[in-house]
C-alpha cells in the first residue's frame, strides 16, 4: 500500500483533497509517479497529528485526486522519543544513517561536529544539506509506514549537545572502548521502568570519541555503554544501537 504525509485542512467531511496547487508534490507523485488507479488503497498519515488513515482513491483529475477515508489505521510510533545524535560523518554515510535510523523509529537526528570528525559542515552549504536529508527523512517515513517524519536538526557541538541533554535521565553514549556488556544490557532494559519517554543515544564519528568527550559526557552522568566486542563503523553503530532500543521497547 502506497503511504503518503497530508496536512490537516485537506481533510474535507470524509475526503481527502491532494490537488496540484496546495500540494503538488503528493500530486505528482500519486498520478505521475506511482501512477494510482480509482479504488486503490492509500495508507494517509498526517503531519504533527499522529493519526493515521486507510483511504481509497475515489477519483482522478487533471487538477485533483480525491480519497476517501475508509477507517483510521494503527499508529506505528514507538511511544517514545529516540533522538539520535550523529558525530558529523561523510555525505554517503550520513544520509545512509538517516533512512535505516527513520525505519528504526527515531524521533530527531542531529549531526554534532565532534573533535575526531572528519568532515566539516560549511556555513553556505548547511541549508541545504539539511534540506536534503529531510527529504530522506520524509521518503524512509513514507516507505517504512511512519506516522511521523522524524525532523533532521541543524549541526550542533558536542557542547551545545551536552547542555541540550544533560537534565534527562536517558543518555546513552556507545563507546568504542568501554567493555562492560552486562552495563548496556541493564541500562536499556531499565528505561521501561523510568516515567520519562525521551531516550538520547549518542554515536561517534569515523574517528571515534576523544578521550575529552568522554570525560565530559562522565561529568554529566551520561550512561557510557559498549555495543558489544567488535569495533562497528559508526553507520553500523547507530543501527545497532537502535536495534538494542526496538528490541527492548518493542
Amino acid at each position: 500500500m502506497h503511504h503518503i504525509f497530508i496536512k490537516k485542512n485537506q481533510i474535507i467531511d470524509n475526503c481527502i483533497i491532494i490537488n496540484n496547487i496546495e500540494d503538488i508534490e503528493n500530486f505528482n507523485h500519486l498520478k505521475s509517479s506511482l501512477r494510482v488507479n480509482i479504488n486503490e488503497n492509500i495508507l494517509v498519515s498526517v503531519i504533527d497529528e499522529l493519526i493515521n488513515y486507510n483511504s481509497i482513491v475515489k477519483d482522478i483529475s487533471d487538477r485533483e485526486i480525491l480519497l476517501e477515508i475508509i477507517e483510521i489505521a494503527e499508529n506505528n510510533e514507538l511511544g517514545y522519543k529516540i533522538n539520535l545524535y550523529q558525530g558529523l560523518v561523510k555525505l554517503d554515510k550520513f544520509e545512509y544513517i538517516i533512512e535505516k535510523a527513520v525505519e528504526l523509529g527515531v524521533f530527531s537526528i542531529t549531526p554534532v561536529e565532534m573533535k575526531n570528525s572528519i568532515v566539516k559542515f560549511k556555513n553556505d552549504k548547511i541549508e541545504k544539506k539539511i534540506e536534503r536529508y529531510n527529504k530522506i527523512s520524509k521518503s524512509a517515513s513514507e516507505q517504512s509506514k511512519r506516522s511521523i517524519i522524524p525532523i533532521v536538526n541543524n549541526p550542533i557541538s558536542f557542547r551545545e549537545m551536552i547542555d541540550l541533554i544533560k537534565d534527562n535521565d536517558n543518555n546513552l553514549l556507545f563507546y568504542e572502548n568501554e567493555i562492560d556488556f552486562d552495563k548496556t544490557k541493564s541500562v536499556i532494559s531499565s528505561i521501561k521502568d523510568k516515567n520519562k519517554k525521551i531516550i538520547n543515544i549518542i554515536i561517534g564519528p569515523e574517528g571515534g570519541f576523544s578521550k575529552a568527550e568522554i570525560d565530559m559526557a562522565l561529568d554529566f552522568n551520561i550512561n557510557i555503554l559498549t555495543l558489544g566486542k567488535r569495533t562497528l563503523r559508526t553507520e553500523t553503530a547507530s543501527i545497532v544501537a537502535l536495534s538494542f532500543l526496538l528490541y527492548n521497547l518493542e
